[in-house]
């Protein structure tokens, strides 16, 4: 029962900060998953493993040049060089430590923290994924970065990437705003990419690195991953990432007109019916064009029960930006 109320409690806290604050995208969730994402070894485990499988699904696709990860690449590709695609914030960078500051200084999400955080370029690597990065330039594969980081932040952004010992060429990281069509939909970096290299895997965090999926409901993003489902851990890697993203705006979109959590809940367990009477190629045109626009838009609590009574944030595991994996290093 303290394990339900606590949860239900940070699941209600970080509701209501959508609607104090604003886009759930850019709101950092409870503590429960900031700490799952900073401190637990099960967290380490879940990305060493997805990587791991990475690595193995990429030697396949070697061997499979009639294969490509995005699925508008079409024709044409078979010879080309054989590249993957990686989003950088929890999937190469683990940058939980911004949210624990902000959950600390009972701050919200602001272009000029976020910046401020970039700037010291001290982002610790997602556990396993450096080394598929050498693994992957070992057997010839060239690494692209697509980002919805600005432009702007390019220096200290490659300077991170660098620090954790990633070594890559400034043209293949492609941010936000690098160009006039590189909105957050990043579509159109993929198929710049797809012009030169074929596509053999993308790994990420968020539908929206997979397919344009901001400006999808619930039951479209359903659809679009039942469409793709061969692809999914396969030339798709998705790792985890429960404190924020495109996620929550569904949600958020889903509470509209209801009034508890358990009304956000209702229907989970009509999922699975809801996709076998679901024909994933009858897409609505709604759904289409809202995929085609740019617009921009438990780690265990017996683990650290002590910090999470009475809802208490789990900030004391860290002091600021630059300290805040010190415990996990040493």
């Amino acid at each position: 029962m303290i394990k339900l109320t606590i949860k239900i409690k940070t699941m209600i806290f970080s509701l209501l900060c959508f609607f104090i604050f604003g886009s759930a995208s850019i709101l950092f969730a409870d503590p429960t998953s900031l700490y799952y994402m900073n401190k637990s070894h099960e967290y380490q485990g879940v990305t060493t493993s997805l990587y791991n499988l990475a690595y193995i699904k990429l030697k396949d696709s070697l061997t499979q040049p009639s294969e490509s990860a995005f699925p508008e690449q079409v024709s044409n590709y078979e010879d080309l060089p054989v590249a993957v695609i990686l989003d950088i914030d929890e999937t190469i960078l683990n940058t939980s430590a911004y949210a624990i500051y902000l959950e600390k200084t009972k701050q919200k999400y602001t272009a000029a923290t976020w910046d401020t955080f970039l700037k010291q370029a001290d982002a610790p690597a997602v556990e396993g994924a450096v080394k598929f990065i050498h693994d992957a330039q070992a057997l010839g594969v060239a690494i692209f970065l697509v980002s919805n980081r600005e432009n702007s932040q390019r220096e200290y952004t490659i300077a991170n990437i660098q620090k954790v010992g990633i070594e890559i060429e400034d043209s293949n990281v492609l941010l936000k705003h690098q160009e006039k069509t590189y909105t957050s939909n990043k579509y159109y970096r993929y198929a710049k990419i797809a012009k030169t290299h074929r596509i053999a895997m993308i790994i990420g965090d968020d539908l929206n690195d997979f397919f344009p999926a901001e400006q999808i409901h619930y039951k479209g993003r359903q659809i679009y991953l039942k469409k793709y489902e061969a692809y999914i851990g396969n030339s798709w890697i998705f790792l985890p990432n429960p404190s924020y993203g495109s996620f929550l705006d569904v949600a958020t979109e889903d509470l509209k007109g209801n009034t508890t959590i358990l009304d956000l809940m209702k229907g989970f367990n009509d999922t699975k019916e809801e996709e076998q009477s679901t024909n994933p190629n009858e897409l609505s045109s709604d759904v289409e064009t809202a995929n085609l626009q740019d617009n921009e838009t438990d780690a265990d609590v017996d683990v650290e029960t002590a910090n999470l009574q009475d809802n208490k944030p789990d900030v004391d595991v860290t002091q600021g930006f630059n300290d805040t994996y010190t415990d996990v290093q040493n």
